[in-house]
């Protein structure tokens, strides 16, 4: 490995580390009625009862949470930093300030660097970017669509961790979305990033992956060497190779159809 991957892999693990903290701590300040709307949003509430197919749903609905559900045009992360400022210059700083400025993202890759990263072009602003997640440079496939909120630091990016690949009913489901907010709001690439729109944007095509069932495509492990899984349960590796509807052969062989084999209906 180049002395630039393992510096970059330094700065990850380190950064990953405050990424989970603030995952962790910022979350407590959510109320239920935040999260029942949420839940609502995208159609894992269903009758007051929350519905997951995958374990993976959840971490994508407190995702959503902390980032979808703002207060004074600020979300979670900005409200937090506000009430308790960081040391500046401080890698808590640096985090909060990138979680304050999260964004969602369609990616597609483009290469994978094996054991660091990523190199996507966001096809929602039309750039190249490398993202950093060991986890993706090993089962991410060329060619493959990730739905993913963004951290965007100094020297690369990063996920926060509810990922979820996007296959072909999801991206006609995008398409539809963007369509829609163009019609409504006058939406186009130029800006992806203005609130009113990322906010819509990033609920649609969070639903559109939901319902195609993708959050089972979803495994998560350590990122960092001897480190326990949940100390860092946010890393995540994707089988882009799932099946595209639930109404084709399982992949595991058993000759059923996916939803009535592995893509079996889960209640937690």
């Amino acid at each position: 490995m180049l002395a630039a991957e393992t510096e970059v892999l330094t700065q990850y693990d380190q950064l990953s580390k405050v990424l989970y903290h603030f995952q962790t701590v910022i979350p407590k300040w959510m109320d239920k009625h935040a999260l029942d709307t949420a839940g609502s949003r995208l159609g894992l509430l269903h009758n007051g009862v929350f519905v997951f197919d995958s374990e993976s749903e959840m971490a994508v609905l407190m995702d959503y949470c902390l980032y979808n559900m703002p207060k004074d045009g600020l979300n979670l992360a900005a409200q937090y930093m506000r009430h308790h400022p960081p040391l500046a210059g401080s890698d808590e700083e640096l985090v909060l300030n990138a979680m304050s400025n999260a964004r969602h993202a369609l990616l597609s890759v483009s290469k994978l660097v094996p054991g660091v990263g990523l190199e996507c072009y966001d096809l929602l602003r039309r750039k190249d970017l490398f993202m950093v997640n060991r986890g993706f440079s090993r089962t991410g496939q060329k060619g493959a669509v990730l739905a993913s909120r963004l951290l965007s630091l100094p020297d690369f990016e990063m996920s926060t961790g509810a990922d979820l690949p996007v296959f072909r009913e999801s991206l006609d489901a995008v398409a539809k979305v963007l369509g829609d907010l163009g019609r409504r709001l006058g939406a186009g690439f130029d800006n992806v990033d203005d609130p009113r729109i990322a906010f819509e944007l990033s609920t649609g095509i969070i639903r559109a992956c939901l319902r195609n069932h993708a959050a089972e495509w979803v495994r998560y492990e350590s990122n960092v060497e001897n480190t326990p899984m949940q100390e860092f349960p946010f890393f995540e590796t994707i089988d882009c190779g799932g099946p595209t509807s639930r109404n084709r052969p399982c992949p595991c062989g058993s000759g059923l159809k996916y939803k009535r084999c592995c893509g079996q209906l889960k209640r937690w």
